[in-house]
């Protein structure tokens, strides 16, 4: 299943090796950093739903 990022921070952010972070040098309000953080959230509960099946 693919797992699309919010709108609000989609253009802020970078995947690396199984995780997602904030671009260098971009800034993101603490209201993104929480968007941030719960799209991470769902990512890795993603990933390890996959690994189990």
């Amino acid at each position: 299943m693919i797992i699309l990022p919010p709108k609000e921070i989609e253009d802020k952010i970078k995947f690396i090796h199984d995780d997602v972070v904030a671009i260098d040098g971009v800034k993101i309000s603490e209201d993104e950093r929480k968007l941030l953080e719960q799209y991470r959230k769902v990512l890795k509960e993603e990933n390890e739903n996959r690994i189990e099946r």
